[in-house]
């Protein structure tokens, strides 16, 4: 038998576990752990004062955590162990891969950690603790690709490809795919975002998957077939990390807070979320002209828009990690029509955002570049889709890049 008890401490989650650890009670403290973890908790204090004996299996598990919490800038600390549960983690090897504490001063001094980044602020929006600094970096410049006005007739042709180089665009979405001739991909043009000029597009087939094009250095000479979208460069100005104090961050709440953060009219936007319901849409075909609506109508039309878009009706994706790339407009009025139009009638942001696992991130700021490139190298891809409102999130990392149109 194995008792788990749970509280909040100021050094962090106090996880009290009284019994044997071994491979049959092992799984309940996986289990408990997970749990914690999908709630957003990163630094743990194991006690286990009342812990007689730990197997292999239980050794397992705490590595296991260990290695996932220190890739997002948690831990977990152990407390109180025993002599022989001590000598088992010494003999196992694994007392160097712990921070270890026998008493309360011991232990406050541990998880003292380091301190804040400097010039780091803080402010609260409608719920939501906003953590940021903010950096000397020039305004960057929107660019617009192709034509969106030809996505509601299905009018693309061969002419209205913009091939994109990979150098000219660290971040951006559209509808996007790869490969060198028209008629080679021409059906596989779907829902893409780019990050840090590697190209991720869900391709509008029968049954889709992730495909991706990566861009290790600069001057590749890759381009990137696009009907239309957007994109920008430069260097972030702010990167923030955000979390929900009394509920889930939705979207438009998120981006008004980042609108406090920068002064700027049009925001470029790149964040790493964790979800707690995530709606997104994407195209089932390709809107070229070959498959223009028999009745001549839009493919948004309520008679054709079910052929067309996969539409959720549910939020999926609960607790994975997400990571969006987007634009955000303060006051559209303000902005030229060809910019206005990257924006739905009634919207001030337009996302594409990537499913990944069920995975924790890290919620230092000054981890953000880290976090995007162990997003775009370590994890799987599920899908690639256009973000919609109702997506809400527990907390994650946003960097922005104030632009011009």
């Amino acid at each position: 038998m194995i008792d788990i008890s749970v509280h909040e401490e100021s050094v962090g989650t106090w996880v009290t576990i009284q019994g044997r650890i071994d491979g049959m009670t092992c799984s309940e403290i996986d289990r408990s752990l997970e749990g914690l973890v999908e709630q957003g908790r990163r630094t743990f204090i194991a006690d286990l004062e009342g812990v007689d004996y730990v197997s292999s299996a239980g050794l397992r598990v705490f590595l296991s955590f260990q290695k996932r919490l220190k890739e997002v800038g948690g831990e977990i600390l152990l407390f109180g162990l025993a002599e022989p549960v001590l000598q088992i983690f010494r003999l196992s090897g694994f007392d160097g891969l712990f921070r270890m504490a026998s008493t309360r001063e011991e232990l406050e001094a541990e998880a003292a950690g380091e301190a804040a980044p400097s010039g780091e602020m803080q402010l609260e929006h409608a719920g939501v603790a906003f953590r940021y600094v903010t950096r000397e970096a020039a305004v960057s410049t929107l660019r617009i690709i192709g034509n969106l006005d030809r996505l509601a007739s299905s009018a693309y042709t061969a002419d209205d490809v913009v091939r994109v180089p990979a150098d000219d665009i660290r971040f951006g979405t559209g509808l996007a795919t790869f490969g060198v001739s028209f008629d080679q991909y021409k059906d596989f043009f779907g829902e893409a975002l780019i990050l840090n000029r590697n190209l991720f597009f869900y391709p509008a087939t029968k049954q889709p998957a992730v495909d991706f094009v990566l861009c290790p250095d600069e001057h590749t000479g890759l381009q990137y077939p696009f009907l239309h979208g957007f994109g920008f460069g430069g260097d972030f100005q702010a990167v923030t990390s955000f979390e929900g104090q009394d509920g889930p961050v939705d979207v438009q709440t998120l981006v008004e807070g980042l609108f406090r953060i920068s002064k700027a009219n049009i925001l470029g936007v790149v964040f790493l979320a964790e979800s707690l319901g995530f709606w997104g849409m994407n195209l089932k075909q390709v809107p070229t002209s070959d498959r223009r609506p028999e009745d001549g109508a839009s493919i948004f039309d309520a008679g054709n828009f079910a052929a067309w878009m996969d539409f959720p009706v549910e939020p999926a994706a609960s607790h994975h990690a997400i990571v969006g790339v987007g634009i955000a407009v303060r006051d559209k009025a303000a902005e030229p029509p060809p910019v206005a139009a990257l924006f739905a009638k009634e919207s001030r942001y337009h996302f594409h955002a990537g499913v990944l696992p069920k995975e924790p991130l890290s919620r230092e700021i000054g981890r953000f570049e880290q976090e995007l490139d162990r997003v775009l190298m370590g994890l799987e891809w599920s899908r690639v889709q256009h973000l919609l409102g109702q997506t809400r999130f527990s907390s994650g990392l946003a960097g922005i890049i104030e632009l011009k149109g």
